[in-house]
């Protein structure tokens, strides 16, 4: 870990020098402008009055489509009352993040900088992101952990060092296990009055963040109040113990500062793997292990969920470890897990990545495959009926979600269980533009398909072994549809559980499931079958159901880095064959080095 430490005597922020200054306003100018890819998962995007204006605006296309069936004015007053967080306005309207959104415009503090924060991530270019994010030099204390033996961090802290800014380095607190890394994505930014919590999936390199579909989960969470007498509320004190525990074995942060802020409306789960044996209660805390508990607490199926609907369980990742049918079948049966009995049949595993056509015709070309460093040899043959594409099923669909999709390669990873109508079924009750789609739950993470990533039980299931740090958020429909905006908070960027406590379960809210966005934004979302459940829009990080699988002839078939070097075939947009454009493009040497571990 190293930790930046730029306070002055008093341990007051201090304004970076000019120098510096010049130099971060030089690289902006230099910067390509920001156009991530990156969806804020969740209900409480922090871009309050953007998302106000367009809240507004959903609402009243929400009202006008519940009047048709519903004319009762005294239960609309009180869904506008308590409004739940999962209410999301429509996709094309989602305000896309940028890191000075995400580290620097922080609606609720005034413009104050932060008073310490910490990073965590696989790759790190620190002078770039000082660059972007130049109040980050005022932050008097910056922790940063990184997992590929900080090299990112030389030419930032040279940086620092030319304008006279102090530099401190400590190790971290356990290494990762031989053929793992660090790889969580972990941003925790402190304020005086509240706390930052940013899981994501990108590396903090400039071609991951503008180069890649990408995805973050953030949320606020406030101060205690004086009167606080512990957590009324189930959910948040879990996301509290866990945060905490893996502080604890991470390192970079004191645990007792998390003391100080209420986690009580805590809109996902967290799901971590730490490197090392565990065993005894252990085996549950880390890992798919983790994520089985938690799905078997909080994932409740609507009655209706099976009729006349395909079900899948979508895996899609970046890389690829070395699988056995075994492990996969352990896998499966984590992901179809829930509060009732054993589905049955299971529901299908797919396995979501790009073409070698797809990589090729990106934003980036044919460097852009260095991101996805799938090996051959891990493309095993009894794989092969899980595979799909990456992308919409359509390359005639020209929507700006679609033609995103196709342009930018995926580094994300994400998780979900779904149900889908089968085709025959009557238009009227058709879903345009996602087929009838529900979700179960969704999971954002670091976590790629690897046991070194997820985990392999061994010993009959009483030990677990995983090799690498990872950390992902998991969303419950459940748990956003029980959280509502808290007016007792000034700021309004804050949220409360509703009067009637839930852990995320059916106790006390009616079961919900989510439905992926854009097509609640079209009024569709009560087009279906009247089941009895909420109905909560979310963004979706991938196609749902996912594409067909490759044809495996000419370009289009499963990318890999090292297949036989005539199946790389055409012209990338900028020209070039694969392999003639380098380090030089990708726009962080040190990171192009490391990315095979990626």
């Amino acid at each position: 870990a190293i930790v930046l430490d730029s306070s002055s005597e008093e341990g007051e922020a201090v304004e970076p020098p000019a120098k510096l200054a010049r130099v971060a306003e030089v690289g902006r100018q230099d910067a390509a402008p920001i156009s991530p890819s990156l969806p804020a998962y969740a209900g409480p995007l922090f871009l309050n009055q953007l998302l106000e204006q367009q809240q507004q605006q959903y609402n009243n296309n929400k009202t006008n489509n519940n009047n048709k069936t519903n004319n009762n004015k005294q239960q609309q007053q009180r869904q506008q009352q308590q409004q739940p967080a999962s209410s999301t306005p429509p996709a094309s309207a989602l305000p896309e993040l940028s890191l000075q959104d995400i580290f620097e415009r922080h609606p609720s503090v005034g413009g104050r900088p932060p008073k310490e924060a910490f990073l965590a991530n696989y790759m790190i270019d620190l002078a770039w992101l000082l660059m972007e994010c130049p109040s980050l030099l005022r932050v008097p204390r910056l922790t940063v952990i990184q997992g590929d033996g900080g090299s990112g961090c030389a030419s930032g802290m040279a940086l620092r060092s030319e304008v006279g800014l102090p530099t401190r380095v400590m190790a971290p607190f356990r290494p990762p296990l031989e053929w793992g890394t660090h790889h969580s994505k972990l941003a925790l930014i402190l304020y005086d009055d509240c706390i930052r919590v940013v899981v994501r999936t990108y590396n903090d390199v400039f071609s991951d963040f503008h180069g890649k579909s990408q995805a973050i989960f953030l949320q606020d969470f406030p101060t205690r109040a004086p009167a606080f007498a512990g957590y009324s509320d189930d959910f948040g004190a879990e996301f509290a113990r866990y945060l905490k525990l893996y502080l604890m074995v991470c390192g970079g942060l004191e645990l007792e500062k998390m003391d100080r802020y209420d986690f009580s409306a805590a809109t996902g789960a967290l799901v971590a793997s730490v490197p090392g044996y565990h065993r005894g209660a252990s085996v549950c805390e880390w890992g798919h292990m983790r994520l089985r508990r938690l799905l078997a607490q909080h994932v409740v199926l609507p009655t209706c969920w099976p009729s006349g609907s395909e079900e899948g369980l979508i895996c899609q990742f970046s890389s690829l470890g070395s699988l056995s049918p075994n492990w996969l079948k352990e896998f499966q049966e984590t992901l179809a897990t829930t509060t009732g009995p054993p589905s049955s049949p299971t529901p299908p595993l797919q396995l979501v990545v790009p073409t070698v056509a797809q990589v090729r015709d990106s934003d980036e070309g044919w460097v852009a495959g260095v991101s996805v460093p799938i090996r051959k040899a891990n493309l095993k043959e009894f794989l092969a009926p899980y595979w799909r594409r990456w992308g919409p099923s359509s390359s005639a669909d020209r929507s700006a979600e679609a033609v995103r999709a196709r342009q930018a390669m995926p580094h994300v990873k994400s998780y979900c269980r779904y149900a889908a109508r089968r085709p025959g079924r009557p238009a009227a009750q058709m879903d345009p533009t996602r087929q009838g789609v529900r979700l179960a739950w969704i999971c954002v993470t670091s976590h790629n398909l690897s046991k070194a990533a997820w985990g392999e039980l061994q010993k009959g299931g009483s030990q677990i072994c995983m090799r690498s740090y990872e950390l992902g958020v998991v969303l419950f429909p459940n748990r956003l549809a029980a959280l509502v905006r808290d007016p007792q908070r000034p700021s309004g960027y804050f949220f409360r559980p509703l009067a009637t406590p839930s852990t995320g379960g059916a106790g006390g809210v009616v079961a919900s499931v989510f439905v992926p966005l854009p097509a609640s934004s079209h009024g569709n979302a009560a087009a279906g079958e009247p089941c009895g459940y909420r109905e909560v829009p979310i963004c979706c990080p991938t196609e749902v159901p996912p594409a067909d699988p490759p044809s495996g002839l000419d370009d289009d078939r499963l990318w890999a880095v090292d297949l036989e070097e005539g199946a790389y075939l055409g012209f990338d947009r900028f020209g070039s064959r694969r392999n003639e454009r380098g380090k030089q493009f990708y726009g962080n040497e040190p990171a192009l080095k490391q990315t095979e571990t990626l």
